[in-house]
């Protein structure tokens, strides 16, 4: 993996900045010649035959020197290990007093040059930026926890009185949150100028194809990885992948935009230009996110268990098709938080009772009705024969009351809660389901004795298997956090819940269907596989993956 992270920094103008159309190349220009200045020690007018330029870090950062002789071919350049994210383009002149705000990303070595770097740009807005010569003051420097579709995830690492940047976990993980528009369909937007070259020609957009947008992005990913993080060679598969790329389809709403900029280096005015807009691909793009190393490995297994890292626990890889099929219809799946599940065997109920709970009103006049749920709940307990028992609009004690510590499964068809009104943001139990008259808290759960097979939370968000919730985010690791945390504890095996807000009429198909091979024998697992299947076989339901792929299967312990 090329180690990279992404930092965004706020300086407070002192005069007005009316920034050129396309800011990019101006924080450029004034970023290179400010990192020039504090990195330089001989006071030369060139780089080139400098007896320092191996360990400087300007030329490492800015100025990456192309080696003489290289396998894939001859290089004029490559690729600095850093991109610029200027503000959007026309963005608004920034008035004395107002923030200047833009990211970067750095990649590799580059990160180690982190303070320098910082203080490079730090120097540039002081001493002022445009012809104006807009000067301002540094106020925050961020990096981004999490990119997952929602709004990113941001901790301040600047300290200002010691003018310092604190220690900090440097990793970015990046997974998509709907998988509606993974399985099948990606979109990129550009909001900066995307500019592709075929023999030094850039590439406009009625000549882009997906096959030249894989083929530059592993090229560029490659040459990072080995002249900026130490790691030569190609990706793994990289031609296979280039090659299904060729098979995708594409809708291309791109629009080509030219800006001009001068060069101080190069002491030349250069017109420069590139696409913007959006790039819509379609087709079968589970090679394209499952490597395909491991397509040998997969096939032929009837039951798959992931264990995602990070913000990948929000990952629908059941909604991943390959071979013309979704994963969750070829495979039985199950997800773990951690491999470490597997190892401690479970000991409750594989025989027993099922309970049906399904609360339609509530006292609190905030939550809306669920007018569906206690017929689901009848349904279900009907599925299971003598053996199965409904509960309906619950209250709090009379579901306490209950046998709980014999049950085989438990349903609850209700609203759930990720994050507790009022409570702590950084609280793990911060969490729970809601009955008639009052919440089951995170601790509440925590203190329940439930040994049973399967618990099917029929609620929104309920399977979210890492951090989750505002603050949590920031935290590192893979460690269990809400109801998924709390029901582990309680003695759960499996979770089936949802990774996403759920359609009500999709969410009862699959959850029936599900009951209906659990109650004919089939593995949890199996019993999902063949609700998504049963599902999809429906030509009345709508097939998109945002109505079947929420429902998962978490599994803790062997």
């Amino acid at each position: 993996m090329l180690p990279l992270a992404r930092y965004r920094y706020s300086f407070r103008m002192d005069a007005p900045l009316r920034l050129p159309p396309y800011a990019g190349s101006l924080l450029r220009g004034q970023f290179g010649a400010a990192l020039r200045r504090v990195s330089c020690m001989t006071g030369a007018a060139r780089c080139d035959g400098c007896p320092l330029r191996a360990t400087c870090p300007y030329p490492a950062v800015f100025e990456a020197p192309a080696p003489a002789t290289h396998d894939m071919q001859r290089f004029s350049h490559i690729p600095n290990p850093y991109v610029i994210e200027p503000p959007p383009l026309g963005s608004p002149p920034i008035g004395a007093g107002e923030t200047l705000c833009f990211n970067l990303v750095l990649f590799g070595h580059a990160l180690s040059h982190l303070p320098l770097i910082s203080l490079a740009l730090q120097r540039a807005v002081e001493q002022g930026l445009g012809p104006q010569r807009a000067a301002g003051r540094l106020a925050r420097i961020e990096v981004q926890r999490r990119a997952d579709g929602a709004e990113p995830a941001w901790a301040e690492i600047w300290q200002p009185a010691a003018a310092a940047i604190a220690a900090h976990d440097a990793r970015f993980a990046v997974a998509p949150t709907r998988a509606d528009a993974v399985a099948t369909q990606a979109q990129l937007v550009f909001d900066t100028p995307l500019r592709l070259q075929h023999q030094g020609q850039p590439v406009r957009p009625p000549a882009l194809t997906p096959r030249k947008l894989a083929a530059d992005l592993l090229r560029r990913i490659t040459l990072l990885a080995e002249f900026h993080a130490g790691r030569p060679g190609l990706i793994p598969d990289a031609p296979a992948l280039v090659q299904h790329a060729t098979h995708l389809g594409q809708q291309l709403d791109l629009h080509w935009h030219d800006w001009s900029r001068y060069s101080s280096r190069q002491r030349q005015a250069m017109t420069l230009g590139g696409a913007l807009g959006s790039w819509t691909l379609t087709g079968e793009l589970g090679p394209l996110l499952l490597p395909p190393v491991l397509h040998p490995v997969i096939a032929g297994k009837a039951r798959l268990v992931l264990c995602p890292h990070r913000t990948l626990h929000l990952f629908a890889f059941h909604a991943v098709a390959l071979n013309g099929n979704h994963l969750g219809v070829t495979h039985a799946i199950r997800y773990t938080p951690s491999l470490s599940h597997l190892l401690v065997p479970w000991h409750g109920n594989t025989q027993g009772e099922v309970l049906a709970v399904g609360v339609a009103r509530f006292d609190d006049p905030v939550l809306p009705d669920l007018p569906h749920a206690e017929d689901e709940a009848i349904t279900i307990a009907a599925l299971h024969g003598p053996q199965g028992h409904a509960l309906t609009t619950a209250s709090r004690a009379q579901f306490l009351s209950a046998p709980l510590e014999s049950l085989r499964c438990l349903h609850l068809a209700t609203h759930g809660s990720s994050i507790l009104a009022g409570a702590a943001v950084d609280d793990p139990l911060a969490c729970g389901v809601h009955l008639r008259d009052d919440m089951l808290s995170g601790w509440d759960l925590l203190d329940l004795r439930l040994p049973a097979e399967v618990v099917v939370l029929a609620t929104c968000h309920s399977a979210q298997r890492a951090i989750a919730g505002r603050g949590l985010q920031q935290l590192p690791g893979d460690d269990l956090f809400g109801l998924p945390a709390m029901l582990c504890q309680a003695g759960v095996h499996h979770l089936l819940g949802a990774l996403w807000r759920v359609d009500d009429g999709a969410a009862s198909a699959i959850v029936r269907d599900f009951h209906r091979a659990y109650a004919s024998g089939a593995t949890p697992d199996a019993a999902l596989r063949e609700a998504i299947r049963s599902y999809l076989a429906d030509t009345t339901q709508r097939h998109e993956a945002f109505f079947w792929a929420p429902f998962t299967l978490t599994t803790f312990g062997r």
